[in-house]
């Protein structure tokens, strides 16, 4: 019997580093918390990736539900922190981008 896997919201991002903060944000990331880290999977997040070209920074999210995620994360405590942490090394100017072609190739 086939599992039936509900449809995977993707979202990409994209902004500028802080140049300043370069190392701590990749040195952030490289150590966030198992806590955290479950906290997001309990939210419905899959996959967050993140690219960095100079000070472009590319985020892509594969999530259940974007906007219910968003929700639970905005009143727990780690995250409120994680982002305190995290944000102010990003210039304002983080903004969603929008999908505009996909290809899925079915596996061999």
């Amino acid at each position: 019997m086939r599992a039936i896997i509900a449809a995977m919201e993707r979202h990409g991002f994209v902004g500028r580093l802080k140049p300043e903060f370069r190392d701590a944000y990749i040195d952030a990331h490289n150590n966030i918390s198992p806590e955290l880290v479950s906290r997001y999977h309990r939210a419905g997040v899959h996959r967050i990736t993140l690219f960095l070209l100079d000070e472009t920074l590319f985020m892509y999210i594969e999530v259940q539900n974007w906007k219910a995620a968003q929700a639970a994360l905005a009143k727990d405590p780690l995250d409120i922190a994680w982002q305190k942490l995290v944000g102010p090394m990003k210039d304002p100017d983080f903004r969603e981008m929008q999908e505009i072609f996909r290809m899925e190739l079915p596996s061999r």
